[in-house]
């Protein structure tokens, strides 16, 4: 069906209010209105966190879209940076930088710095959870949570095992015995592995298999560990 809207009132010969202009006006008032509303000023605000609320509000100039996204992404990544390398989180940084991606410094800001696999292929939620977890040493580990008692690294022994070690991502993943029976259904994976940063680097099988492993490792964890 078909709706002609026909316009009585005219001004030397032309329509008072074209359509094309009502149009426009519509389409200002709710723009207007989007970016008044709740989830713009959040974003605003998520913006204006990281020191990149510039470009909430840049022009993109045609052709240029890849230029601005590529500063975004290093304005994020810069700020992301400081902020890690320098707030209560220090610690951990010094850890990643040292176990976890030891070409962190090399590599920082450059063509090769690029999504870890984790991020980049798909794999279920918790597979990607415990990966990121033991990346970042957000577990339950004692290395991690003797920390908050601030009880020395060297002291936070693993309780699971007679090994007189420190409970760490490595030694629950590559050599602490309570964990054996799950790494022997994990053979393909651990194949070669000699260190920790060997293990997360580990694409065959496949970054599935890694995560499907890691939260093995944790959830098994929490049945070793009293509440």
């Amino acid at each position: 069906m078909h709706v002609h809207i026909h316009y009585e009132s005219k001004v030397d010969g032309h329509h008072p209010n074209p359509p094309h202009s009502m149009g426009n006006r519509v389409r200002a008032t709710k723009k207007s209105k989007f970016l008044s509303s709740s989830l713009i000023q959040d974003i605003r605000k998520w913006f204006a966190k990281w020191n990149v609320e510039k470009y909430v509000d840049m022009p993109i100039e045609e052709g240029k879209e890849g230029e601005c996204m590529l500063s975004f992404d290093i304005a994020i990544l810069d700020s992301l940076h400081t902020k890690w390398k320098t707030t209560l989180h220090r610690s951990k940084f010094e850890y990643y930088c040292k176990h976890v991606n030891t070409q962190y410094w090399e590599i920082y800001r450059t063509s090769l710095m690029e999504a870890q696999a984790h991020i980049r292929v798909p794999m279920p939620h918790l597979a990607r959870r415990a990966i990121s977890l033991m990346r970042t040493r957000s577990h339950m580990l004692r290395i991690e949570t003797d920390g908050w008692l601030k009880i020395d690294a060297s002291k936070r022994l693993c309780t699971s095992c007679t090994m007189q070690t420190p409970e760490d991502e490595a030694h629950v993943t590559l050599e602490c015995p309570a964990y054996a029976h799950i790494r022997a259904n994990f053979q393909p994976l651990l194949n070669g592995c000699l260190t920790f940063e060997d293990l997360l680097s580990k694409t065959d099988p496949s970054p599935t298999a890694l995560g499907t492993y890691l939260t093995r490792i944790l959830d098994h964890h929490k049945t070793l560990t009293p509440p």
